[in-house]
């Protein structure tokens, strides 16, 4: 099971994808004709390299009925149990800091459906020094575009993610209405802390 995670962890580091034109089934030792993805084509290269722990896992008992761990759904999971994580380990340096900015943007994905993308920027003491740190959070779907809807996504995802709101001194929205606008905006709405200063971000 370690070596799956790996080469999921793996993957993800290197910002490559998992699936291909065919990415279920026993896993063979043969190279399949059509393109069976990164994942299987990592599990197949490090029993290649004598993995001989996943040897034994994958490829000696080849019976339907064996878990092996490696269809789709379980991908998915693995892949949302280390997002989980690593959230969790963001958010802990977040709470650490002290202080933090929240970063927002509203967006339609491919789909059509209306996302709240939610990013944090805070410090980082390394060494002597303090480093500005900027990190994606989450992806949050919408329901009301409007400011005072928009607030209550963005605090609502900031209390399931257990960020410290007492620390929030700063927002940062793109140039829209809903979110930076001064009397029904976004930003008008986060009102919990008289610190959390409004900039808007524009982009050319």
């Amino acid at each position: 099971m370690s070596a799956i995670v790996e080469a999921i962890l793996f993957l993800g580091m290197q910002k490559l994808p998992l699936r291909g034109h065919r990415d279920s089934g026993p896993i063979l030792l043969e190279t399949p004709a059509e393109n069976g993805g990164n994942f299987r084509s990592l599990l197949r290269f490090r029993e290649a390299s004598r993995d001989q722990e996943l040897n034994r896992h994958l490829f000696e008992n080849l019976e339907p009925t064996r878990r092996r761990y490696t269809s789709p759904d379980i991908q998915n999971e693995l892949n949302s149990i280390i997002g989980e994580l690593v959230q969790n380990h963001i958010v802990s340096k977040i709470n650490a800091a002290g202080c933090f900015a929240v970063l927002g943007d509203e967006t339609t994905d491919i789909g059509g459906i209306e996302q709240f993308s939610l990013c944090a920027c805070y410090l980082v003491k390394t060494g002597n020094r303090y480093v500005l740190r900027e990190n994606f959070l989450t992806f949050v779907t919408v329901q009301d575009r409007s400011g005072e809807g928009l607030s209550k996504t963005l605090l609502t995802s900031c209390e399931k993610l257990k960020l410290n709101m007492n620390f929030l001194c700063g927002q940062g929205y793109d140039g829209a209405s809903a979110m930076r606008g001064h009397i029904r905006g976004c930003s008008a709405w986060i009102s919990h802390n008289p610190q959390a200063l409004s900039i808007v971000r524009t982009t050319r």
